[in-house]
This record gives structure tokens, sequence and C-alpha cells, in this order.
């Protein structure tokens, strides 16, 4: 049934025969009227097998993108590799023994230009000079 027209299409699973129990309006004894519709889109050609040929402007934009991306992926690897080259051949350098305090129980280390410290079991920091081993200065650490 179209609402526009209000003309059944088809019969009414009812049974009805009659364009009146279609509408509200009064009287009338019409028979139902058929309506076939075409679809405008059912005419038009198949797709052409080729794609049409593209601007020049939008090959050009294309291309740009292509060839900024490229630059791009190309950077990023340089960069990462200078830097894990970089990185790969300087070592931090560690002192061969480090003499601790009798009953001291090391937990960290951490070292600086010119010293290096060890933080101990019973809270203690110990800074030793780089140079000499020695022990430059101890630091308790208060509850």
């Amino acid at each position: 049934m179209s609402r526009a027209s209000r003309v059944r299409e088809r019969a009414a699973a009812s049974g009805t025969s009659r364009a009146k129990a279609l509408s509200r309006r009064g009287g009338g004894a019409a028979p139902i009227v058929t309506c076939n519709t075409v679809d405008a889109m059912a005419d038009t050609p198949p797709p052409s097998p080729e794609p049409p040929e593209e601007p020049a402007n939008l090959k050009f934009l294309r291309l740009l993108v292509t060839i900024l991306t490229a630059t791009m992926i190309i950077g990023l690897v340089v960069i990462v590799t200078l830097i894990v080259i970089r990185y790969r051949d300087q070592s931090a350098p560690l002192p061969d023994s480090i003499t601790l305090p009798s009953g001291a129980v090391a937990t960290a280390y951490t070292q600086g230009r010119d010293w290096y410290a060890v933080v101990t079991e019973d809270d203690r920091i110990l800074i030793f000079d780089r140079a000499t081993g020695a022990l430059r200065q101890a630091i308790d650490i208060l509850p």
C-alpha cells in the first residue's frame, strides 16, 4: 500500500478486495488499482571496467604524500640507528671492587661523575670517591 495515494498494490491479507477497506473516506465500490513503478536507477548502464583518469593535481598530491611518508620513515630509522650506535659504545664505568664497612650489605648502587654510592640494608648511604675508592661520606636515613 502506498501512503501517498492510498491505492492498494495487492490484496489485503484479510481478503478485502475493495479500496474502501483502505480508506476512512466513505462510499464507493471502486475496484483495486495496481500500480507498478520502475526504478530509474535500473536503466543506468553498467560501470565501465576502467576507472576514470585522475586530475593532474591529484596525481601530484598522491606523489607528494608518498615521498613525504618515505622521508619520515627513513628519518625515523636514521634517528633510532644513531641513538643505538651512540649509546651502545658508552658503558658506565663501574669500579673493579667496592669495599664496604664490616656488617654492611648493599641493596642499591648509583654513581655520578667522580663518585659512586651504595645504599645498605641498615638504611645508610655510603658515598665513595671514584678515583681512590675511599669512603667520602656516610649518610644515615632517618625513619
